[in-house]
């Protein structure tokens, strides 16, 4: 195979990232690339102009959806869907709570019968300043981790 002019590697990659805007999967891109250098290698064989053949990536690019039926409508942004948002919202309150409950249960005398103190399940479950402080910000990344992963999971499967 023959190396590539810089026009020619601009090129590509200009096909390449304009059939990613359009959510073309991996192995049809791998295939398109392919074909684009398969053509380029055979236009330099013969000594003829591989980016004249082609056209410009934009037709390039229109011919290819028009072939294979992918809608040509420009996917300028994706709608965020507020779903994902309302559960990863939802889900950190709850997460916050149940983590001080059990923090609370097995790592503090909150539940003893010999209590001295105000318990509060939202921001005091210890008697200790140090060690409340220690359990409330456990319990506030883990709410905020689990929300982060449960927004990241639903959108990506949303989006599918």
């Amino acid at each position: 195979m023959t190396t590539l002019t810089k026009i020619e590697k601009d090129y590509v990659e200009k096909v390449l990232l304009e059939l990613k805007k359009y959510k073309i999967n991996k192995e049809q891109l791998n295939s398109i690339k392919e074909q684009l250098l398969d053509h380029i290698s055979s236009s330099h064989e013969n000594g003829e102009n591989s980016i004249e053949q082609l056209g410009d990536s934009e037709t390039l690019v229109k011919d290819y959806l028009e072939i294979y039926g992918i809608d040509k409508e420009y996917p300028e942004k994706q709608k965020l869907k507020p779903f994902p948002f309302f559960l990863g919202a939802i889900s950190f309150p709850v997460v916050y709570l149940f983590s001080q409950l059990i923090l609370s249960l097995f790592l503090t005398q909150s539940f003893s019968q010999q209590k001295s103190f105000e318990y509060n399940i939202i921001y005091r479950i210890s008697e200790q300043p140090w060690w409340n402080t220690l359990l409330v910000s456990i319990s506030l990344f883990t709410a905020l981790a689990f929300s982060v992963v449960i927004t990241v999971i639903l959108r990506r499967w949303s989006t599918r």
